[in-house]
Formats: C-alpha cells, sequence, structure tokens
C-alpha cells in the first residue's frame, strides 16, 4: 500500500511541475485519486470525459458563440448526464475525487468545475498517448512511470522539438540523441512503433487501429492537438459544401471518442 501511495505521490508530483497552461486539470485530479484508490482506471475515466465531449461537440455543430457553447455543455453536463451539487453532504470526501465525482454524479463546485473545463477544453481536439507495440513490450518491459521512458528506445521527432519540450517540462532535458528513431513524418513514426522499434507517441485514434499496439503511461501530459474545419471563402455558401462541413462538424468528434462510426452518422 505504502508503494502505491508513493507512486500516486510522484505521478502527481510530476504532472503538478507543469507549466499552468500545459498542465491537465484531470490527470493532476485522477493522479490525486490514485492514493486513495489504486487499482483506479486512469484511461478509462479520461476516456469518459472525451465522450461527454464529443457528445456536446454533436449539439454544438457550427455554432461557436460563447452562449451557445455553453449552453449545449450545460446540456450534456448537468441534464443528460445529471451532474450536481451533493447539497446532502457537502463535506463527503467523495466529492472530491475525481472518479467519485463521474461515477457518482455528485461534487462540489470546485470538482464539477474541473469536469466542465476539461469537456470545454477537449472540443474538437486530437487527444495522444505514448504507445509501443506488444512484441517490444514482451522483449523490453512496460514502463510504470514517465522516468522509465528513459530506459527504453524512443521513437520521436527529428527537426520538431514538441517532445524534447515536453520531457523538460517534466524535469527530464533529453536531447534528440535519446531517441532512437528520428523522423518528421508521422506515417513513419506509426510504422516503427508498429514494427516494435521502441516506444513513440500517437493519436489515440491512430492506436486504436492496431490492436497489437498498446497504450501506456495514462498519466503522462501529452499535449492536445486543436482540429479545424476551414474552407476557401469562395465555395463557403455552396449548398453541397455547407451539407459536407455540417456531418464533419458533426462526425469527426464523434470519431475521435472511438464511440460512432461517422459512415453510422451518415445513415
Amino acid at each position: 500500500m505504502i508503494i502505491e501511495i508513493l507512486k500516486a505521490r510522484l505521478s502527481f508530483s510530476e504532472i503538478a511541475a507543469l507549466d499552468d497552461e500545459a498542465l491537465p486539470l484531470d490527470r493532476a485530479a485522477l493522479a490525486l485519486a490514485l492514493e486513495e484508490y489504486p487499482e483506479l482506471n486512469v484511461r478509462e475515466y479520461l476516456s469518459r470525459i472525451d465522450t461527454m465531449a464529443a457528445r456536446a461537440e454533436v449539439l454544438i455543430g457550427a455554432d461557436r458563440s460563447p452562449v451557445h457553447v455553453i449552453e449545449r455543455i450545460n446540456e450534456i453536463l448537468f441534464v443528460q448526464e445529471g451532474l450536481r451539487g451533493n447539497s446532502d453532504d457537502y463535506y463527503d470526501p467523495r466529492n472530491s475525487y475525481l472518479n467519485e465525482v463521474l461515477d457518482r454524479r455528485l461534487g462540489i463546485p470546485i470538482s464539477l468545475s474541473l469536469i466542465y473545463m476539461e469537456v470545454a477544453r477537449r472540443i474538437a481536439e486530437v487527444t495522444l498517448s505514448a504507445c509501443a507495440s506488444t512484441a517490444y513490450l514482451a522483449r523490453r518491459g512496460t514502463p510504470a512511470q514517465p522516468p522509465d521512458l528513459l530506459q527504453h528506445e524512443l521513437i520521436g521527432y527529428d527537426q520538431h522539438d514538441d517532445l524534447l519540450r515536453g520531457f523538460a517540462a517534466m524535469g527530464f532535458p533529453v536531447t534528440r540523441e535519446h531517441f532512437a528513431v528520428r523522423t518528421d513524418d508521422l506515417i513513419a513514426a506509426w510504422e516503427a512503433v508498429r514494427a516494435g522499434l521502441g516506444v513513440g507517441f500517437a493519436a489515440d485514434y491512430t492506436i486504436d487501429t492496431d490492436p497489437a499496439v498498446q497504450r501506456l503511461l495514462p498519466m503522462l501530459p501529452l499535449p492536445r492537438l486543436p482540429i479545424w474545419l476551414t474552407v476557401h471563402r469562395e465555395i463557403r455558401n455552396s449548398g453541397r459544401i455547407r451539407a459536407v462541413y455540417d456531418f464533419l462538424a458533426q462526425a469527426v468528434p464523434q470519431a475521435l471518442a472511438g464511440h460512432t462510426d461517422p459512415e453510422e452518422t451518415a445513415a
């Protein structure tokens, strides 16, 4: 039990050391909960927040005005999900644990606000995870904590420094030489992961396409990539273009959440 508590505190301290702009509140809250619930599945609860955000994205559609976005998020969280304040027992410790708030749909202002902020932050974003093929993990073992990555073969960028800055934010000043495979071609990097060449970083929707690739370190704070639907202004008012645009605005967030096939939406 003591070991689990120390692991939970280490996980939280690594997340808390990040810059404010990069701090993932949901992962930090779940890292705190690990001390009380050592068997907690972090990925499961992050996925539940992902799903709520995807459902909110569907309701929001093309109207991105602040009032409309807020109303649609309110619909998902407080009407459909039924989240509410625990007015009967405000001081129940479970009101402060993110996993319990999501399970019981009861919380206090700070925990409910955290969920609200994380759902809003996820609107139309791609989530990333560390990953490796099961063959590689069978050969080299599975990293249990972020520092363990330094003992593995890493797959990363060559010219871009996103991963270097990410490691530096966690207190690991790695250089390009720490990466066994370096490429700025995302497809090549993904194929290197699938081939068992090391631990890489990929979009969750890509990882889902290959059952032989396993997500790693769900507590690892990785950036989210925004998605923008764009169209040339000269064809913006085309009825056919508008139909496709509206379809994508609904289907893409659902597909990224991994719960709806865009072809089913079209049907």
